[in-house]
């Protein structure tokens, strides 16, 4: 390909992401929904990172060394997106045997993943930890968990739900317990913030 053709395509190719971030950025104003608004914004954010790399390219290629300039502050559209994800608070709810320890290992996935967490919320996570026990083999005490997650809106209505199943083993039976519990929670500050995200699309 000539360098002419080169430069021409990369041209090309920044016009329909920054045509493509105008338009996330509208939904995003449009929109009343939070999350939707945050879905728009992360796209925004995505397409002029993309950007960011074929301009490093096309500043290679281009004569002038210019490229074409940036329309959007990648650092702005970021600090937008922060902005909007502290103005979505959520409560943190468990029940079950282990509701605890399940109430304190969302609070620490919600603070990992962004979220306000508050008692006044407009939106409630809810965590149940139920746990198996399974016959113990060759000296190993074996434990199944099913750890499931909801979300719901200040109206109380369902807006989605994610279920985990998890195995862990030790020589000691509360230490096979205390292994389950902490894969939970890592399982919680690892996924949540992408299951919460997943609900609402």
């Amino acid at each position: 390909m000539s360098r002419a053709r080169a430069v021409h395509g990369l041209r090309d190719e920044i016009a329909a992401l920054d045509e493509a971030t105008e338009a996330y950025i509208s939904q995003a104003q449009a929109q009343t929904d939070l999350f939707a608004q945050l879905r728009a914004a992360a796209h925004s954010i995505a397409a002029q990172r993309q950007r960011e790399e074929l301009q490093r390219n096309l500043r290679v290629l281009d004569a002038t060394g210019q490229g074409v300039p940036p329309r959007w502050s990648l650092a702005r559209l970021e600090a937008d997106y922060d902005e909007l994800l502290l103005r979505v608070s959520v409560r943190p709810e468990s029940s079950g045997d282990y509701a605890r320890d399940m109430r304190e290992g969302l609070s620490a996935a919600l603070a990992h993943a962004g979220f306000t967490v508050t008692s006044a919320a407009q939106y409630t996570v809810f965590a149940r930890l139920d746990i198996e026990d399974l016959s113990p083999r060759d000296g190993w005490h074996w434990r199944n968990g099913v750890l499931e997650v909801s979300l719901r809106d200040e109206y109380g209505h369902s807006v989605g739900s994610r279920r985990w199943v998890l195995k862990e083993a030790a020589t000691d039976p509360a230490l096979a317990d205390r292994r389950i519990i902490e894969a939970a929670v890592a399982t919680l500050v690892d996924e949540l913030g992408a299951a919460i995200f997943s609900f609402t699309e």
